[in-house]
């Protein structure tokens, strides 16, 4: 079995918001070009035939303005820009930011499942696949959003969540190494109730994101400045 495969927090993120961020993920990184259609049966093709929530999925992109509705069941990929980019990790901040603050003011916040797989995660970072990781990354982000308590909040940083970076489809242990450490900041800050601690640690590793996705899209769109 897959590290962190099978962990519950994860059946959290509906299906149209995880195909969603699939689609967000490849048009930023200009995998999907500004212009391109996206049909639903290649979309079922790629996602396995769940029609409805792929439907549901493009409705959120369109209503981000990553997408355009055409016709006969065809959306074009909108053209978008690094503005676009940094507004979008801006709401995603000010969303998680507020999951952190939530979670620090709680007296009984469950930290014992996070710690083990954080230590379980630290141990293993060497022999992780990509896709490893990006499970134990969507654990561990919502796990915090779940002890937030707030289904509205959780509601909306799906809606913006893209994964926990941009730009490559390998393995990058140096980065994952950096980003646990942040994790691990993130937790005791939680744990100690130290707000400024943990959303510091936050956002330094969103502002990261932020900077790789921009870069890529640089590379791959018309017109992209910093």
């Amino acid at each position: 079995m897959l590290f962190a495969k099978s962990l519950k927090p994860i059946n959290q993120i509906p299906t149209n918001n995880r195909i969603a961020a699939t689609i967000r993920r490849a048009i930023f990184t200009g995998e999907y070009k500004a212009g391109q259609k996206l049909t639903l049966n290649e979309l079922e093709t790629t996602f396995g035939g769940f029609r409805t929530p792929i439907r549901e999925a493009l409705v959120i992109l369109e209503s981000q303005g990553l997408i355009e509705h055409a016709h006969n069941r065809i959306s074009r990929v909108a053209k978008i820009d690094t503005k676009f980019i940094r507004d979008t990790y801006d709401i995603r901040e000010i969303l998680e930011d507020e999951a952190i603050r939530k979670c620090c003011s709680l007296p009984d916040f469950q930290a014992d499942q996070l710690l083990k797989l954080q230590d379980s995660a630290e141990k293993a970072v060497e022999s992780m696949s990509l896709e490893e990781y990006v499970n134990y990354d969507l654990f561990f982000h919502s796990e915090i959003w779940r002890q937030a308590r707030n289904k509205k909040l959780i509601s909306f940083i799906t809606q913006v969540w893209n994964g926990p970076y941009v730009g490559s489809d390998e393995k990058e242990v140096a980065l994952w190494k950096t980003a646990m450490k942040e994790h691990r900041d993130i937790l005791e800050g939680i744990i100690a109730h130290d707000t400024e601690k943990a959303q510091l640690a936050l956002n330094t590793q969103i502002e990261r994101s932020r900077e790789r996705t921009i870069r890529a899209i640089q590379k791959t769109l018309d017109g992209g400045t910093a």
